[in-house]
């Protein structure tokens, strides 16, 4: 160290060796210092641990989005007169209408592509203005039957009524049946005597798919096909889902997640760590319907060691059981 041209001193070595070498030591005074040379930390010995110093950042971070709800891309109207609107306008909740005349019987075809998971759910918002004793149903497209399915064994689908409504539509348990290379359809079909006045209304309609399928009860599948976010000083692989930590430390887990899925179901979701389930790390829920969303978050602290293989996964007490991830966000951050 100078001072001007003046050498003042020179910086002091402190004792180096691997962490575990170090954390071997006995008889070690308190206020010790050292330097672990493998992981680049320097720590102190507080009298009865080492306590290390990291600066650097280690986080990693996946993450899942709204990717379950997938708009219609086309609307084939194979009878009706569309007097207004156009697909478009049935991708957003804002009032304004997709508009179909019943000037002869309506079948209006909703044609939804890009699906990367079976089809679960219909959600619909709109209303047949019309006669009440007219019979307006929902179908979907069996592409192994060549036919359409109704979805629902309801006299009327879709009442008679001038104000908007919020509909929301099951599949059946062949799901796979429902969809071709990531196209699935959606028809709505009016047979009774046409009448000029009447018009069915399409503000928002789209298709909720499934993310995870949890087939046994007990067995737990991990969330993959997520998006990546932060990274650094680990390794992410959003496809198949995990974190892998880079840096051994004390970590915190962070997991927030809203999901949906098999009616009556009680879902057990947990981190796991090299494929173990960590039991700190989790949560329980059950959901009354389909068409209901539970929400929860995990946090806690965790002590990896460098190469741990973070995941987060789910099972289900019900045979056969999906989810719809709507919200996924799991995170890992070094604090020692």
């Amino acid at each position: 160290m100078r001072e001007d041209d003046v050498q003042l001193g020179k910086p002091i070595v402190v004792y180096k060796d691997t962490k575990a070498n170090i954390e071997a030591l006995t008889s070690v005074v308190q206020g010790s210092y050292a330097y672990a040379t493998d992981t680049d930390e320097p720590g102190w010995y507080d009298g009865s641990n080492w306590q290390w110093f990291n600066p650097l950042v280690c986080a990693g971070e996946l993450y899942a989005s709204g990717t379950n709800v997938v708009t219609a891309n086309s609307i084939t109207l194979a009878a009706g007169t569309a007097t207004s609107g156009a697909v478009a306008d049935t991708r957003t909740l804002n009032e304004t209408y997709y508009v179909v005349q019943e000037t002869a019987k309506f079948d209006i075809q909703y044609i939804f592509t890009g699906l990367t998971g079976s089809p679960r759910i219909v959600n619909f918002v709109g209303r047949y203005e019309g006669n009440p004793a007219h019979d307006v149903w929902i179908y979907a497209w069996d592409f192994n039957l060549s036919s359409w399915t109704r979805l629902t064994a309801a006299a009327q689908d879709f009442p008679s009524s001038s104000t908007d409504a919020a509909f929301v539509f099951e599949f059946p348990s062949n799901v796979t049946d429902f969809i071709s290379a990531g196209e699935t359809r959606v028809r709505i079909y009016h047979d009774s005597a046409a009448v000029g006045s009447h018009y069915f209304y399409t503000d928002y309609i789209a298709i909720q798919t499934q993310t995870m399928t949890l087939t046994t009860p007990g067995t737990f599948y991990a969330a993959s096909s997520l998006s990546e976010g932060v990274e650094s000083n680990t390794t992410l692989d959003g496809a198949s889902g995990t974190i892998t930590v880079d840096v051994a430390g004390i970590y915190h887990v962070g997991a927030q997640v809203s999901f949906s899925g098999t009616s009556g179901m009680t879902i057990d979701c947990h981190i796991f760590v090299n494929g173990t389930k960590v039991d700190k790390l989790g949560f329980v829920r059950t959901l009354g319907n389909a068409t209901s969303y539970g929400s929860a978050s995990i946090t806690g602290l965790y002590s990896f060691s460098a190469s741990d293989v973070v995941t987060i996964r789910g099972s289900s007490d019900i045979p056969n059981s999906w989810s719809s991830i709507d919200q996924l966000n799991l995170n890992v951050t070094r604090v020692n």
